[in-house]
């Protein structure tokens, strides 16, 4: 009896044990698959760059112009009127005071009814940097506003000194030519009538262009050469003579021993040179178009 005993509670700690480790594997398992505590590595991010294109950026700068122009301006009687409309009233009333004089923000607020400290957006536009008309001058009291014309031509004797310094051969950064027209429409009164009376003087001499390329003649000012004052006889004898040109020109030259033959090819072969080296230089410069907006992704950091 006792060893029946004994076999059946041999077998019960058996199950009893074979139960445990059961139940230990089935825990290790649930450990295994239970998400860490640790969250795993993450990859890093793809960077991502956004080329736009200056067709886009074009673009963009006038529908910003034009959202800037759609907005409003509350004058001292309370209506509105278009920035547009508030900006041209500002540049006449500075162009019309005498000797363009300048204006505090008082005065133009008086004969505008626009208060400028009021619109900022209005402010910002008719700054140094925004506006080429207006010329901002800060005083102990205050900001004033002034007109700047074209080329800074306020009087006759600036338009004489400009006119003097005007020349088609400067190199140095100065005034080649001088448009006639933008100095009609944006210098003081009168001043047609003192271009007249420069040319007649011989101080300036004008020029119908059309070297833009477009189809209206513009007049260009510059300074008076040296050989404008020959006379009339010398300028019309200058003016029927006929020279040669091309082949009979070179001829001509080396008849009067004025270039040789090898003088004359050496400069051939120098324009061919400069002919070959400046079209490589454009189509090394050439870039296909590019759509107006492209993405460039580090892809090899994406795994």
């Amino acid at each position: 009896m006792s060893d029946q005993l004994r076999l059946a509670a041999s077998r019960a700690l058996e199950k009893e044990e074979a139960v445990r480790r059961r139940e230990e594997r089935l825990q290790e398992k649930k450990r295994r698959e239970a998400p860490s505590a640790v969250p795993p590595a993450v990859a890093p991010p793809k960077h991502t760059k956004r080329l736009i294109t200056k067709e886009a950026r074009q673009k963009k700068l006038r529908e910003g112009a034009e959202k800037l122009e759609a907005e409003k301006v509350r004058k001292l009687d309370g209506s509105e009127v278009l920035i547009s409309i508030a900006r041209a009233d500002i540049i006449a009333f500075l162009r019309g005071r005498q000797h363009f004089a300048e204006a505090s923000l008082d005065e133009l607020c008086d004969a505008t009814g626009i208060p400028l400290l009021r619109n900022p957006t209005l402010h910002a536009s008719l700054r140094e940097n925004q506006n080429p008309r207006v010329e901002w001058l800060e005083t102990s009291g205050g900001p004033r506003l002034r007109y700047r014309p074209e080329y800074g031509v306020r009087n006759k004797a600036q338009l004489e000194h400009l006119l003097r310094l005007a020349s088609p051969r400067r190199a140095d950064g100065g005034p080649q030519t001088v448009s006639r027209a933008k100095l009609l429409e944006s210098s003081y009164v009168g001043i047609e009538r003192d271009i007249q009376a420069l040319v007649e003087q011989k101080v300036a001499v004008e020029l119908a262009s059309t070297s833009d390329g477009s189809a209206d003649r513009k007049v260009l000012l510059f300074c008076s050469p040296e050989y404008a004052n020959v006379s009339e006889v010398t300028y019309n004898m200058w003016q029927e003579s006929r020279v040669p040109k091309g082949d009979d020109l070179q001829r001509l030259l080396v008849n009067r021993k004025l270039l040789t033959q090898q003088e004359l090819n050496d400069r051939e072969d120098r324009k061919i040179a400069a002919r070959k080296a400046t079209l490589a230089e454009i189509a090394k410069n050439k870039k296909s178009r590019a759509p107006t907006f492209r993405k460039v992704t580090n892809s090899h950091l994406v795994k």
